[in-house]
């Protein structure tokens, strides 16, 4: 089933006028009967290609795919096509065809009545019959495809958006008079100075603090613990900050931290005990041990 009534020059035409934006491969080789090739190349403006009729030579056309009448076969609006011409076709190929003067994409059903039809892949478009009357012909077969604008139209993104939203677990707001409420109940419980480690880990665990804030944390435990014993020293935590000591308290590992034994457990306790602090649900700035939880006030319980 191959076209011979079309010039190149009518069908530059007739998918220029459909807005097709038609070129001619410029690394396809075109070839007539007679086994000689020649290039092709880009049509010049205004002009459509070659004069002979399509049945003296194969062309590479590339060609734009105009709506989603495909989008079960993958193609859909805004895939530039490339079309052979002179070319044997057959049932369920995908086929660029010329209708009533206007290109069309579809693929190819010949029936029981030999009928030809050109059958969309979107239940959304009609079947095509193809007729003498309707001066039905095919152009060619559709053998690859570039997809060249690969977005999403929005109102497809919004809705999976806005139901994953709805299951993800906000985050805990730690406010400043929280924070300021953690370092007053936990001061009590630090003997050493460099024990104030233990609190600023799980504070930037949970955003707090930024994670190299050494010296904003020092300078806020002086600021509310000016006359506590054991202040805090930027560079000690600095100091810190590395091996398992560098990770989120509930990966803290005695046989890889700085500190080892009881001292460990000390850290860690002091660590687990100031984030049970800062996630905790209630009224923080008010609250004191007494008030709190029966589980949660074993954990703020003072050495």
């Amino acid at each position: 089933m191959i076209m011979n009534e079309l010039s190149e020059n009518d069908l530059f035409l007739i998918l220029t006028k459909d807005a097709r934006c038609p070129l001619l491969s410029g690394t396809e080789v075109l070839e007539d009967f007679n086994g000689r090739c020649m290039m092709a190349a880009e049509p010049a403006r205004g002009e459509y290609g070659l004069t002979s009729p399509l049945s003296n030579r194969r062309l590479v056309i590339e060609i734009d795919a105009l709506d989603n009448s495909m989008i079960n076969k993958h193609i859909v609006k805004g895939d530039v096509l490339k079309v052979r011409t002179h070319v044997n076709v057959r049932d369920g190929d995908v086929v660029l065809a010329v209708v009533n003067g206007k290109s069309t994409v579809r693929a190819l059903y010949c029936d029981d009545d030999d009928n030809t039809w050109l059958v969309p892949q979107n239940p959304d478009y009609e079947p095509v019959l193809m007729t003498d009357e309707n001066q039905g012909e095919i152009v060619g077969k559709v053998v690859d495809l570039n997809r060249n604008d690969l977005s999403v139209n929005y109102k497809e993104l919004s809705e999976p958006v806005r139901k994953s939203k709805l299951k993800m677990v906000k985050p805990k707001v730690i406010t400043d008079e929280k924070i300021s409420w953690v370092i007053r109940t936990i001061g009590p419980s630090i003997t050493i100075a460099r024990m104030w480690f233990a609190v600023f880990r799980p504070m930037t665990q949970v955003g707090a603090f930024p994670p190299k804030a050494y010296d904003s944390f020092a300078n806020r435990v002086i600021m509310e613990l000016p006359n506590h014993e054991k202040l805090p020293d930027a560079s000690e935590l600095q100091r810190f900050d590395t091996l398992s000591f560098a990770k989120e308290v509930s990966k803290w590992d005695p046989d890889n931290a700085l500190v080892s034994g009881s001292r460990f457990y000390k850290y860690k306790d002091i660590g687990e005990r100031t984030l049970a602090l800062l996630l905790a649900d209630f009224e923080n700035s008010r609250e004191t041990p007494e008030k709190l939880p029966k589980t949660l006030r074993k954990m703020s319980d003072f050495d």
